[in-house]
């Protein structure tokens, strides 16, 4: 159902280490590698030049 959560297999928030990523993802679009997830995406702070995209559904 749409209630289900979201796992993004294999992906690990680098803010919190959340492993994997349940929820909104947020990639940054400038870096290699580098994800956050809903919350430390809101609360933590990147590089301020870098823009992110959010993936809510795994493999978008």
């Amino acid at each position: 159902s749409d209630q289900e959560a979201k796992i993004h297999p294999g992906v690990t928030c680098d803010g919190c280490q959340m492993f994997p990523i349940n929820g909104s993802r947020f990639k940054c679009r400038n870096c290699d590698d580098f994800d956050f997830c809903e919350t430390c995406f809101k609360t933590k702070k990147h590089n301020t030049r870098h823009t992110f995209g959010r993936i809510n559904e795994p493999g978008q």
